[in-house]
């Protein structure tokens, strides 16, 4: 997979201009979405704050993630809109932070993907996964030690295809989940499954 590293400002000019050829977009600096995005988008490395700003980021390849945070990356989301995927919504990497701030992220696998020393913590928003987890982690020895944290906003998990089986929180490595608040909705199956702390 290519993967373009500029400035939202510019890509928005390409899709502007009828190039939409690329295979991920990667943000650099705190940006302010003022169009939808049909790509996946990256954060590798940089600090930044994005705010959704009523619009929607949703690759088009229904295989890949709405969003990959890596490299260390320290991402804020807020703002009314969506991060949409047929695969994970947002899939964040080990050393890296996600914090929800509002917004929503709809997915049919993981809503959001925790793997190794990855950080999330949600405020707000909501995270709603439709054949699979709201939230979690694979259950490889490699993907271990994250910490989540849910203070707040709702976390829905559905089934919609048969043979799914869903639950809100997967823990299944050794990591820390913590729940200060927020709402939990499932329609099957269970609401937490854990291995860890």
């Amino acid at each position: 997979m290519k993967k373009f590293k500029y400035s939202l400002v510019f890509a928005l000019l390409l899709f502007a201009f009828g190039i939409t050829n690329v295979d991920a977009l990667t943000i650099t600096e705190d940006t302010t979405l003022t169009d939808d995005i049909n790509e996946q988008v990256v954060v590798d490395g940089e600090k930044v704050t994005i705010n959704l700003s009523g619009h929607k980021i949703s690759p088009s390849n229904s295989g890949i993630d709405g969003m990959v945070i890596t490299g260390g990356a320290d991402v804020t989301i807020k703002g009314k809109g969506s991060v949409e995927s047929g695969h994970n919504g947002i899939t964040v990497e080990s050393n890296s932070k996600l914090t929800l701030e509002s917004g929503d992220i709809i997915s049919s696998e993981f809503g959001v993907y925790t793997k190794g020393t990855a950080t999330f913590t949600m405020n707000g928003g909501t995270i709603t996964a439709n054949d699979n987890c709201g939230l979690g982690g694979n259950g490889n020895a490699e993907n271990g030690g994250y910490t989540v944290n849910i203070n707040g906003g709702t976390v829905t998990s559905n089934i919609k295809t048969n043979g799914y089986v869903s639950c809100v929180v997967y823990h299944p490595n050794a990591g820390t989940v913590n729940i200060n608040g927020g709402t939990i909705n499932i329609t099957a199956n269970s609401a937490f499954d854990y291995d860890g702390t």
